[in-house]
């Protein structure tokens, strides 16, 4: 019992690990989408550059908050090879996103929008959707193991109560056996005295119960003989 229940506790923290783990990653994909957006703002207003300066600071703690999320995450203890991989290629391209992203603004700032656009399309493009298929990739691991984590709690718990329920019906059987061996070894000395009875009151004093018993009924049997 006390196996199958640490197995069942040891399998439902794997759970909620994993489930922590999904948040953590949807929340780091959702951060991602938001820098997109803050960056596609700061990019409109490029004219305007006191808006645009505003927007850049508040991009700029995102990508920053992606950094120490992922670096929280990979803290993690019992990540698998595939998550860590997912989580530092995502980093990777998190770090090669950032210094083109500046030089795409700073195009645009000087007004030079097709130089820009070229830019975003040839090095900001690729290195966005490499950030958004690990994250994507590692919410979706997540998942599946949760999946599965979930499944192996439930059995582990079935287990549990199947133990606990093959214990109790043991139990009641051992019970049930000496109960009957119990009633049986009484029910056969008060018969032994009953006979010894019988024979006395017929005035036959050869009849002896002769029980060895530390009871009642050998005490009784004691004085008959």
């Amino acid at each position: 019992v006390l196996g199958a229940s640490k197995l069942a506790d040891a399998t439902q923290q794997m759970y909620q690990r994993n489930v922590q783990n999904i948040a953590a990653a949807d929340s780091m994909n959702y951060d991602y989408l938001n820098i997109r957006y803050l960056t596609a703002s700061s990019i409109l207003l490029a004219t305007s550059p006191d808006k645009a300066k505003a927007t850049i600071k508040q991009r700029d703690g995102v990508i920053d908050k992606v950094r120490s999320d992922l670096k929280t995450f990979l803290a993690t203890p019992g990540l698998t090879d595939k998550e860590i991989v997912l989580a530092k290629e995502a980093g990777e391209a998190l770090e090669a996103y950032v210094p083109p992203l500046h030089q795409v603004e700073a195009l645009f700032a000087q007004n030079k929008p097709q130089e820009a656009t070229a830019m975003r399309v040839s090095t900001l493009a690729p290195l966005g959707e490499k950030i958004y298929a690990n994250l994507s990739g590692l919410a979706q691991l997540q998942s599946e193991q949760a999946k599965i984590a979930a499944e192996e709690a439930n059995a582990a718990r079935s287990l549990v109560l199947m133990v606990i329920g093959g214990v109790s019906l043991l139990g009641v059987l051992v019970t049930l056996l000496a109960s009957r061996m119990l009633a049986r070894n009484l029910i056969s000395a008060m018969h032994r005295i009953g006979e010894v009875s019988r024979a006395l009151a017929k005035g036959d004093l050869s009849k002896r119960a002769e029980l060895n018993r530390g009871d009642e009924l050998g005490k009784v049997s004691a004085d008959l003989d």
